[in-house]
């Protein structure tokens, strides 16, 4: 093993060469870049304590946090701090107050957690588990009490409420189906439950076209009033697909829209 010790503008950098021996569950080269304005090898519990800046990265995965500790033994990472995992090949983001990671982060236990799926979906959680096989394109997810949104949920650094989101007891995701499963959810406008669902699943970031429904939209204007609208999306076959939006209005008006397109080559293609 070989170790070297750098200091950059005040913080410290350990690179590992042949890395310690646990660490090799981390490592898909073989190089791990350790960050952090202090670093301390805790010799009675085997462990590295890492504070301040903390940046992990080996060539696929990028750690961040504020303190972290790596347990030699049991070969995993505790983060003791609001922290962030970044996996380039998924698009997946993990902002977690706490969590525990156990080979090659491949299982990730979570508290306090919000996950970005391919910047187009996030999900809030109390308590989420969360496993992960490399080479393949597959992820899978366990949460509690948990809120499904695709509105913007942070500001300036801070959480913010959602204009509309799904509150479930639980939600399970399945990345080989890209399958997302709610249990006990209530559909939630600004905090306010509006329908309750016993179960439903919906389609991933990954899928093209599936029949379902598609994200509600909420608007408010002058002249018509709060709106929502929500669209249902029919595939009917690889090259035509429907599209049917009702819209309530506060005023008791009701909307209909239709539309539809249908795809004849590569060329051609026309929309109603």
């Amino acid at each position: 093993m070989i170790i070297r010790l750098l200091t950059k503008i005040g913080r410290l950098i350990l690179i590992i060469w042949a890395p310690w021996p646990s660490l090799t569950a981390f490592a898909k080269s073989s190089e791990i870049v350790i960050k952090a304005d202090q670093i301390d090898y805790l010799r009675a519990n085997e462990e590295l304590s890492l504070k301040g800046q903390v940046e992990i990265s080996n060539g696929a995965y990028q750690l961040f946090s504020e303190h972290l500790i790596y347990q030699e033994k049991s070969a995993r990472f505790k983060a003791l701090s609001p922290s962030k995992l970044i996996k380039p090949d998924r698009q997946l983001e993990l902002f977690s107050q706490a969590f525990a990671s156990y080979q090659n982060f491949s299982y990730l236990l979570l508290e306090g957690v919000y996950l970005s799926f391919e910047e187009t979906y996030t999900l809030l959680a109390d308590k989420i588990s969360y496993w992960s096989i490399d080479g393949l394109e597959s992820e899978y997810l366990e949460s509690e009490k948990s809120q499904f949104t695709t509105c913007p949920i942070c500001q300036n650094g801070q959480l913010i409420t959602p204009l509309w989101a799904i509150n479930s007891r639980k939600t399970v995701y399945n990345g080989i189906s890209d399958n997302f499963h709610h249990y006990h959810s209530y559909l939630t406008i600004l905090k306010v439950p509006v329908f309750y669902f016993p179960y439903f699943n919906h389609a991933g970031p990954k899928t093209r076209k599936r029949t379902g429904l598609l994200a509600p939209t909420i608007t408010d204007s002058n002249s018509l009033g709060l709106q929502y609208s929500q669209p249902i999306f029919i595939n009917l076959r690889p090259n035509l697909d429907f599209t049917y939006q009702p819209t309530i209005l506060s005023e008791n008006n009701f909307l209909q829209e239709f539309s539809s397109r249908h795809q004849i080559n590569d060329d051609n293609q026309y929309q109603i």
